[in-house]
């Protein structure tokens, strides 16, 4: 289902204004781009002067969208089965262009464990099956309102060198998009393999960053 392989935009950054030492990767949803979240990088920035904030865009796809097709930017095409993420295709590919912007942010001097990767919706998605596979010890992975992908995969290419490695999974209790249930499932299985993972869930709120969910992830950035 893989239109072009290219990115649809230039890759975004957005610095702090202290000297860069770490660095956070993050990947907007299906449909969105970099430029459509950088007021998300720019907010962490401001409140953490020492972070550069690396924004891809995900090229276009033909996606599934019930029983139709469409054009849109994605970092992969999925399906959903009484609520759940079922069937997910071409993740891997993109997995492969998170590990070569996080090797990219290690090139500049900053170490693994200083890079983390956040992402909203299929952004989180991918930052959740990309950080616990990469080879090298990441700061940490931040999933709102996303779900695991692929979780026996995922068990199977767990790199056991980030099993320390913190996450943080936020989700709205009346998400109507992707269900809390994803999220939910994702929490288990993480923490079935060992790793530390809190789960923030937000009275009331549908599928979107909130203030407050937005604070959290910022404070356990500062954390790091």
């Amino acid at each position: 289902h893989i239109e072009q392989r290219k990115m649809a935009e230039p890759t975004i950054v957005v610095a702090g204004k202290a000297a860069h030492t770490a660095s956070i990767v993050l990947l907007h949803g299906r449909g969105d781009t970099g430029e459509g979240i950088k007021f998300i990088g720019k907010e962490i920035a401001k409140r953490v002067p020492f972070v550069r904030v690396v924004l891809p865009t995900a090229p276009m796809r033909l996606i599934s969208v019930g029983p139709f097709a469409e054009r849109m930017t994605a970092w992969f095409d999925r399906s959903f089965s009484d609520g759940l993420v079922t069937k997910v295709e071409g993740i891997e590919e993109s997995k492969e262009v998170v590990n070569g912007l996080i090797r990219s942010e290690i090139a500049t001097g900053i170490p693994s464990h200083r890079v983390l990767l956040v992402g909203f919706s299929q952004g989180a998605a991918l930052s959740l099956f990309s950080a616990y596979q990469f080879e090298q010890k990441l700061g940490g992975c931040v999933a709102m309102s996303g779900y695991l992908p692929k979780p026996d995969s995922w068990k199977a290419n767990f790199a056991q060198v980030n099993k320390e490695t913190p996450l943080l999974i936020c989700h709205g209790t009346v998400d109507g998009v992707v269900e809390i249930s994803n999220s939910v499932a994702a929490l288990s299985t993480a923490r079935e393999m060992g790793v530390t993972a809190t789960f923030n869930k937000y009275e009331g709120m549908d599928h979107t960053i909130g203030n407050e969910e937005l604070y959290d992830v910022i404070e356990f950035i500062t954390q790091r």
